[in-house]
């Protein structure tokens, strides 16, 4: 074989040998690699700081303001009045109105979680929390440490929503005035309350929720000249089909005096046999009647001898829930409509003497209904030692008042 020959054949056998190999082409069934995201850590939020202010609502309208009342006379003066409000009554200014802000609230326990604090002299309260992050809002417990303590107990919080504004109106003749009034609502202190982190978390307790039915401004110095009877007879009585009081020749006041024979035209205190609210009187004819109670809703209107209102609620610290109040001997004709629903201070009719006593007065009263059990509640608590207690007793051992035994006015509502 020839030199050349052999040359060619070496780069033959070298170009092959040196040539890339071919690449499969996968099959339809090969399995696909999988591709694997490993995702960010979520950041933990950094503590946060959770504070606000706890206040006495005395006049119900969920904001911290004024509030206006009657300093009493010393023998009706609770506990709870120099407690909240101390040295603003003594003996030179009994029967006169005073007007102060509504104090800051000492020494409620405020908890979230495990993690508790008590409010200051100043009513305020601050703590760090974690794991919620700046806007976000959780749940305060509250917790009042004279709870055993009836005088000083506070029971309700009450939570302010929005403002309310009720255009002037005219309703069956009458020129109702313009109305600013708050929307809250009323629940039990044991619910606790929501605070935003961030917020000021201003709120109001109170120790019940009922205030005058009345406007300062026109009626500065009520008086009521018939209390609610302390002892009385349930009865079932067919003619209206549900539980009545009745009479059992016994007048007892709610802090232990006896009247007997002694009616509200005496212009003494009194108070009437199986009398079930409070009768204020004197009272101006034509005077603004407003709602003393929380929102509510009108459950009837009466009209004929005696114009009267029911307003019907909701209180959800109740076995009961559903509580009612009514307001009598109204002047005629009604200015507000069924079915409406009725805020904290607003007005719901004119003060009149319509009725059997053809006074000017109004009658005013709570009750709350348990099935066919109509159970009238006195705004007072008892002051009488009742041990034990007598089987006709029927006083209240809490006060429904918003301060405990002392009625104070609402927000002012009108222009």
């Amino acid at each position: 074989m020839s030199t050349k020959l052999l040359v060619i054949i070496f780069l033959a056998v070298v170009l092959v040998s040196c040539a890339p190999a071919s690449t499969p082409v996968p099959s339809a069934a090969s399995p696909q690699p999988t591709v694997t995201f490993t995702p960010e850590p979520t950041a933990t939020p950094e503590p946060v700081q959770i504070s606000g202010l706890l206040f006495l609502d005395a006049n119900g309208s969920g904001l911290r303001d004024n509030v206006s009342f009657i300093c009493p006379e010393t023998n009706t003066v609770s506990e709870s009045l120099e407690y909240f409000f101390p040295k603003v009554c003594t003996t030179d200014n009994v029967g006169q109105l005073v007007t102060i802000q509504e104090p800051s609230l000492q020494g409620i326990s405020v908890c979230y979680n495990e993690n508790c604090t008590t409010t200051g002299t100043d009513g305020t309260y601050s703590f760090i929390i974690s794991g919620v992050a700046n806007g976000e809002s959780v749940n305060l417990k509250v917790t009042d440490l004279n709870a055993q303590t009836p005088a000083l107990a506070l029971r309700y919080i009450n939570k302010w929503n929005k403002a309310v504004v009720i255009p002037a109106y005219i309703l069956n003749g009458v020129s109702v005035p313009e109305q600013n009034l708050n929307d809250t609502k009323i629940f039990p202190l044991a619910q606790g309350f929501s605070a935003k982190v961030g917020d000021d978390n201003v709120i109001g307790l109170m120790q019940g929720i009922f205030t005058y039915p009345f406007l300062a401004t026109q009626y500065p110095a009520p008086r009521i000249q018939n209390y609610f009877d302390i002892l009385g007879i349930r009865a079932w009585d067919d003619a209206i089909g549900r539980y009545n009081e009745s009479r059992d020749g016994i007048s007892l006041n709610y802090n232990g005096k006896y009247n007997k024979d002694v009616g509200p035209h005496s212009g003494k205190i009194s108070v009437g046999d199986s009398h079930n609210g409070v009768d204020f009187l004197p009272l101006p004819l034509g005077s603004w009647v407003v709602n003393g109670g929380p929102t509510s809703r009108v459950y009837y209107l009466i009209t004929g001898d005696e114009f009267r209102i029911g307003l019907e609620f909701s209180n959800s610290s109740d076995k009961c829930r559903t509580w009612y109040s009514e307001y009598g001997h109204l002047a005629s004709p009604h200015i507000i409509q069924s079915s409406q629903v009725i805020y904290h201070g607003q007005i719901i009719g004119m003060s009149g003497d319509t009725g059997a006593d053809h006074l000017p007065q109004l009658h005013y009263d709570n009750y709350k209904l348990c099935g066919n059990l109509q159970t009238y509640q006195d705004f007072f608590r008892y002051i009488v030692e009742v041990n034990p207690n007598w089987k006709n007793f029927w006083g209240n051992p809490i006060s429904l008042l918003t301060v405990d035994n002392i009625f104070v006015y609402p927000n002012e509502a009108t222009k």
